[in-house]
């Protein structure tokens, strides 16, 4: 059995605040990807995470998923843990 995702910042705080992230005053659209807005944190909810990845500037496959890393570089990172023993089921 998988563990469950995080269905994206829903509860108190960070629904919030992911709902009032700055705007176009903050976030030039001529310096960043702002198409579809920021890209949150997902992740595991049981807390049994091994490693925390930060990701920059989502691209175009991120930005439609809403999850981070899941694109050509996610795909990279994964193989890069697998290559350190760490994987989806660890």
């Amino acid at each position: 059995m998988s563990d469950p995702f995080d269905p994206g910042p829903v509860g108190r705080p960070f629904a919030r605040l992911a709902a009032e992230y700055p705007g176009a005053e903050a976030y030039p659209a001529a310096d960043f990807r702002v198409e579809w807005g920021p890209v949150f944190h997902r992740g595991r909810l049981a807390g049994s995470a091994l490693v925390l990845v930060l990701g920059q500037d989502p691209g175009q496959h991120e930005c439609i998923a809403r999850r981070i890393l899941v694109g050509e570089a996610g795909q990279r990172v994964q193989g890069f843990l697998r290559k350190l023993g760490i994987s989806a089921r660890t």
